[in-house]
């Protein structure tokens, strides 16, 4: 924490120097004015003219102040990110039953775009998969998942092939923290069983391994966070990430 406190003083000081420079550049803007007018800028005192200036080099777009702005806008939305869990992982890692403990033991609202699909469609995932292929399914989840409003205090678990689509992975990076849910092979190959039961599509010639280490460079990928369970029991692991919650709402600064 003593670190981010000197960056964030440091991030002041180049604040200070962008205000400074600004203000030099409103005064030899205001030397051309008529001596009427410089006597009026002159009685409004030195902290109107601070303020000016302030002003006026975001007008006039001064450097600093534009590489400041995301920061800027990153701190607005971040109550409300930080606020939410969003779990990404493979079929099969748990992440429903994950979700929904944690949600219980926090009291937040749970959401499982999985079933969201499915009440859109009308169809199971696995009848789906089979029925619209491997781009319509893709399509329909993009949907289910774009649907899930932003707002406060959620856990969302997703479909294991979300994060095939930027859309969806842009929404749901905008929706909260998200938190790879990392298993090993052999355990998923021993809970999936039937992988078109589970709604896996596997291209022609491709196996759960070629799957699930294409799949993890995206889940590494997209993730603000990974978290492997396999060493606890599902009510464990809910507890490990409810603490992991309350940790990183107390302390938003560890993901800005």
């Amino acid at each position: 924490m003593q670190q981010q406190q000197h960056h964030s003083n440091r991030g002041e000081k180049k604040s200070d120097g962008g205000t400074k420079g600004a203000h030099r550049h409103f005064r030899e803007r205001k030397q051309s004015a008529s001596p009427q007018q410089q006597n009026r800028n002159m009685s409004r005192g030195r902290r109107q003219q601070d303020k000016q200036s302030f002003g006026q080099s975001n007008r006039l777009g001064n450097g600093r102040q534009r590489r400041q702005k995301p920061r800027r806008r990153g701190r607005r939305r971040a109550p409300l990110s930080h606020d939410n869990l969003v779990l990404i992982g493979m079929p099969g890692s748990g992440k429903s039953t994950l979700g929904r403990r944690t949600a219980n033991i926090l009291g937040l609202s749970f959401v499982d775009t999985d079933r969201v699909l499915n009440r859109q469609t009308k169809m199971s995932t696995g009848d789906l998969a089979k029925k619209a292929g491997p781009e319509g399914f893709m399509k329909a989840e993009t949907k289910a998942v774009c649907s899930v409003r932003p707002r406060k205090r959620i856990v969302v678990a997703t479909g294991g092939s979300v994060i095939y689509s930027d859309r969806c992975m842009k929404h749901l990076k905008q929706l909260g923290i998200v938190v790879y849910i990392e298993l090993p092979l052999h355990i998923l190959e021993r809970r999936l069983g039937d992988l078109k039961k589970r709604g896996v599509v596997l291209k022609e010639g491709q196996t759960l391994k070629d799957l699930y280490e294409e799949r993890t460079k995206l889940y590494e990928k997209y993730a603000d966070v990974t978290f492997s369970p396999y060493y606890s029991k599902p009510a464990e692991s809910a507890r490990y990430l409810a603490a992991f919650y309350n940790f990183m709402v107390a302390d938003e600064s560890l993901l800005d």
